[in-house]
């Protein structure tokens, strides 16, 4: 056998063995996995754009618990009723924690969390206000019937506005339930056709389909390599920003109109909040 021939095999068989020693290193305690490359995971052995069937396939070789990595990254998948019960209802605390979302790697400030994503005691005060406060506004009690009710009426209208012709419901049944989280939120509603309303919603839908379309979701593989690839994706961060600057000009209006003894809504709540602890 030729010196290159015994060269390539050696080659072969030091790469395959460092495949293995990864894999084995990667597994820990985890449960059951296929096995992941390095870098890329278990990614080839799923469609991106179909994650959630191609999880459920690997689960009927699996089981209902496994690992699974998204490159360099291990993810435990849960599925099944009993077992989803099991971890986000009755150990809802050692599973409240979220992960940050990789669209925040993109900012040169980096992220320092956020009522939905996060973890550690910031985040868990901040998510504990946040609740106690859109409860007392009425979220999930019959105190926000009224609002519901209301904004119920609106729609009624728009829907007359169609004269009976065939038409595509989700742009008016977003309007409305995006209303009622404008009112918790921001203490007013908006009409249907209001510019800063239609283009708040805009940048929200805009963001959805980026985050579910390829470029997303290798964004959401590769975080950090996906910051500094060019491509659609980083659309999602300069709407973010947008959608910043729209809750920062809101802010700033509450703050000049704030009532101590009477707050409006969210905003208000948070401000004097801010103004207890101190916070400029």
């Amino acid at each position: 056998m030729e010196a290159s021939g015994v060269l390539s095999i050696a080659l072969a068989l030091g790469v395959g063995g460092l495949l293995l020693l990864w894999g084995r290193r990667r597994g820990g305690n985890l449960p059951p996995r296929p096995t992941p490359l390095p870098f890329l995971g278990n990614v080839l052995q799923v469609e991106v754009t179909q994650l959630i069937a191609s999880l459920r396939k690997l689960g009927e070789t699996y089981g209902e618990i496994f690992t699974f990595h998204l490159g360099s990254r291990p993810c435990v998948v849960l599925s099944g009723y009993r077992l989803l019960k099991e971890a986000l209802i009755d150990h809802a605390e050692e599973f409240s924690g979220r992960d940050t979302p990789p669209t925040t790697t993109m900012s040169p400030r980096g992220f320092s969390g956020s009522i939905v994503y996060g973890n550690g005691e910031r985040w868990r005060q901040l998510r504990r206000f946040a609740i106690v406060t859109l409860k007392s506004f009425g979220m999930g009690k019959r105190g926000a019937e009224e609002r519901v009710r209301e904004e119920a009426q609106h729609l009624i209208q728009q829907l007359y506005q169609t004269h009976g012709t065939p038409f595509d419901p989700t742009f008016l049944l977003s309007c409305a339930g995006s209303n009622i989280i404008c009112w918790l939120v921001f203490g007013e509603r908006f009409e249907y056709g209001d510019e800063r309303f239609l283009t708040l919603m805009g940048l929200i839908n805009a963001n959805w389909k980026l985050m579910s379309s390829t470029w997303g979701q290798l964004l959401f593989i590769f975080p950090k390599i996906m910051r500094f690839v060019p491509g659609p994706h980083r659309q999602i961060y300069a709407n973010y920003l947008r959608l910043a600057e729209f809750v920062g000009e809101r802010v700033r209006r509450h703050q000049q109109t704030l009532d101590p003894q009477n707050p409006r809504d969210f905003i208000d709540c948070f401000l004097l909040k801010m103004q207890r602890r101190g916070t400029p």
